[in-house]
């Protein structure tokens, strides 16, 4: 009994200790809000710091749809298929530099990301990928 007892109190403080790291490392993570409508994104241009940003993309268009970062014609990160009237979570890794947005359908004109700042390593890794 004594051996199950200290076996589930380290489990729980083990999970503790990751979960209270985990919390504090998204905590630090800038949020953005993007709102895609019909005909475009909400807002055009976006600037951020490079690094993690986690974007909330909102669909407020009457079609399923989706939202990437574009780096020329690499898609750097993207979000497909998600319905009218929800929205998805996506955190990105960016380098400094100038990316588009596609803002739902491919006939929509293309919104503009603007990452400013020093490049991270993280970022570095994720972009030599």
């Amino acid at each position: 009994m004594t051996i199950n007892f200290r076996r589930n109190a380290l489990q729980l403080s083990v999970a503790a200790l990751f979960s209270s790291a985990f919390m504090a490392n998204a905590a630090n993570v800038p949020q953005v809000k993007v709102t895609v409508t019909d005909k475009q994104c909400e807002p055009m241009t976006i600037t951020v710091n490079a690094g993690k940003t986690q974007f909330i993309i909102q669909n407020h268009s009457q079609k399923a749809l989706e939202w990437e970062i574009l780096k020329g014609v690499m898609v750097v990160e993207e979000r497909e298929k998600y319905r009218p009237g929800f929205s998805q979570k996506m955190t990105a890794n960016l380098q400094p530099g100038e990316y588009d947005m596609t803002c739902g359908l491919l006939t929509n004109p293309k919104g503009k990301l603007i990452v400013k700042g020093e490049a991270t390593a993280d970022a570095a890794q994720v972009m030599r990928c």
